[in-house]
């Protein structure tokens, strides 16, 4: 394939909980009034919510035009040459449906081709700011259901609507991963889709895989029991390094891309032994606290996670002072790499110990700030 891109594959990580989950916004939905559906794809929301995850409503416009284009725009003609030498051979062979999508590829032309370049990179920008906003995307499967009968008699239509939420993936070089539920209220099958950038893979596996475990949903359309799942790796390896984040580095807040764009996958959650005291740092945004070990001090919520050892020194890079990498010792007593800061920098700093906490503190802030 010369489309082929190396690829990392680290373990899949174990569940993390608070990630930032865009959805399409109500305005945005598309279910062809296909009330049920709607109704399904809400209360799904509010199961993943209900771990401890916080769901942002997106508008899905540029997604839509994304997907627009995969069967309107230039692409059907790299459809086109796959079948050409087959659909100019022996027409016939290939299904009615399929060669007249297809054959409007012999309609095209290369300015048109350039065109179509330009309107997915510049739908591309708004989906990247978009992205930015969120950790990962969950969307219905499919907005609604048709039987085998309406596909036949009309079978463009119901296939372009099947493909609302999906279509754009390739074009957006998004990974994506569809998790079973409970079937909906009318018997029919349920499910949603979590999507991601390209390369985070193993983060929506992990929800994927939690999701699943969470509401034991049987396999497929049988009544077999979904089989308990093996315990996912809460341990680095040789080949990373844990390091603790107290703050803006933790899943679903602003600054963890700079692990998870680096490989870093998430350990476990902890605390720290109770001599440490966290303090709101001047300046911002991105927001960020500072960790000072103190005898007189109380206990901190943590996040630990494993970062392959050659992004280790790109990481440390981008930690300003007074912060920096030292040793911290945890509740039970063993020791981990971990976000301290220098003492210097107290001065105009608002002590925020008795939170517990970075995340506890910015839920105690009138409005939302990270």
């Amino acid at each position: 394939d010369v489309y082929a891109r190396p690829l990392e594959t680290p373990a899949l990580p174990a569940p993390c909980t608070n990630w930032r989950i865009g959805a399409p916004s109500e305005k945005t939905r598309h279910f062809f009034d296909d009330e049920t559906q709607a109704h399904f794809f809400k209360e799904a929301l509010s199961h993943i919510a209900a771990d401890h995850h916080r769901i942002i409503d997106l508008d899905f416009s540029p997604f839509y035009n994304a997907a627009a284009l995969l069967y309107q725009g230039a692409w059907i003609a790299e459809r086109y040459i796959v079948i050409e030498a087959l659909l100019k051979r022996k027409p016939e062979a290939i299904h009615p449906v399929t060669r007249k999508i297809i054959s409007t590829a012999e309609t095209l032309s290369a300015s048109t081709a350039f065109q179509h370049f330009y309107q997915l990179q510049s739908i591309k920008h708004k989906v990247a700011s978009i992205l930015k906003q969120v950790d990962f995307l969950c969307v219905p499967s499919i907005p609604t259901f048709y039987t085998v009968d309406e596909v036949a008699a009309e079978p463009y239509e119901p296939n372009t609507r099947l493909g609302t939420y999906t279509n754009f993936a390739n074009l957006l070089d998004l990974c994506a991963i569809t998790v079973p539920l409970p079937p909906r209220a009318d018997g029919l099958p349920g499910s949603v889709t979590l999507l991601a950038p390209h390369g985070e893979d193993t983060k929506i596996a992990a929800t994927a895989h939690a999701i699943q475990q969470q509401l034991s949903t049987p396999l497929g359309a049988t009544n077999w029991p979904l089989p308990p799942a093996e315990p996912l790796p809460t341990h680095h390896n040789q080949e990373t390094v844990a390091i603790a984040v107290v703050g803006a580095h933790m899943s679903g807040l602003p600054l963890n891309s700079a692990l998870t764009e680096l490989g870093g996958r998430f350990l476990y959650a902890h605390q720290t032994a109770a001599c440490y005291r966290l303090y709101r740092l001047p300046g911002g945004p991105p927001f960020r606290p500072g960790l000072v070990r103190d005898t007189a001090g109380s206990s901190i919520d943590l996040e630990v996670w494993a970062l392959p050892k050659q992004h280790v020194g790109a990481f440390i890079q981008t930690i300003p002072m007074p912060l920096g990498i030292g040793t911290l010792e945890l509740l039970d007593g063993t020791h981990v790499h971990g976000f301290l800061c220098e003492s210097i920098a107290l001065d105009n700093a608002t002590e925020i110990t008795e939170f517990g906490g970075w995340r506890a503190y910015l839920d105690s802030l009138p409005t939302p700030s990270c």
